[in-house]
């Protein structure tokens, strides 16, 4: 509470000392009572507590066991709830999972009940399907078979990105990248990998010499990427 006793009456302070107090957390309500008081105001605070956590059920994870979620909570059972270190806590559970690459991370619903139960519902994200797209020459299933995550999984950022570097090492590609786009269903992503195709074909013409058959040419042809297919193709006709 930042007023002061002695202080000039500000309405506008006072209302934003009771949202500092409500800002706790702890309260599910707050309220400001003037008084009169000798030369002045008596300010009174009347304020409703927030029950105390009688017990926490946490639904959805399957990453992360409960056990490894409450070691970064700070609001256990037996204390007052509190809206404030609530959402301080979901920050880091949201946290631990990001780290292991878990991205979409959703903390779905949240509920306080009368009987002082915290329901804690957590979405962690799938992969509703891969679509590929800039792959004119090369097969779909040249690219498929270098991503490590399948429709169905949950969705991993560091899973993508190596399958990503790994479809770039194939050699057929001048770029590889990726954007996430909403699935059809709920808490759902759409995994759209875009590449561009490098150039794999090479030709060329030469001309050589020997002293049994003199002069002569001859051409060569190499193929990358021959139909799509990843098939390496190397050809030299001598022509004289």
């Amino acid at each position: 509470i930042a007023s002061n006793l002695g202080d000039v009456f500000s309405k506008e302070n006072i209302e934003k000392d009771m949202n500092a107090v409500y800002g706790l957390g702890y309260f599910k309500d707050v309220k400001i009572k003037l008084e009169s008081f000798r030369d002045g105001y008596k300010v009174v605070f009347e304020v409703v507590e927030n029950l105390p956590i009688e017990e926490i059920s946490i639904e959805g994870n399957t990453v992360l066991s409960e056990e490894e979620m409450r070691e970064v909570m700070v609001l256990l059972e037996g204390q007052i709830f509190s809206q404030k270190i609530l959402r301080n806590d979901l920050d880091r559970i949201s946290q631990l999972y990001k780290d292991r690459g878990y991205l979409l991370i959703n903390i779905k619903d949240i509920d306080f009940d009368e009987e002082g139960k915290l329901w804690i519902n957590i979405s962690e994200g799938i992969l509703e399907k891969i679509v590929i797209e800039g792959n004119d020459k090369t097969k779909e299933k040249i690219i498929t078979r270098e991503i490590n995550i399948e429709p169905g999984d949950l969705f991993n950022f560091e899973k993508v990105k190596k399958s990503l570097q790994k479809i770039y090492n194939l050699g057929y590609f001048e770029d590889v990248s990726m954007k996430l786009e909403p699935g059809a269903e709920e808490d759902s992503i759409v995994l759209v990998v875009r590449v561009i195709e490098k150039n794999t074909g090479k030709f060329g013409i030469g001309v050589g010499y020997n002293s049994e058959e003199g002069l002569m040419g001859f051409t060569s042809y190499e193929e990358n990427n021959l139909f799509g297919g990843g098939q390496k193709v190397q050809a030299k006709v001598e022509l004289g």
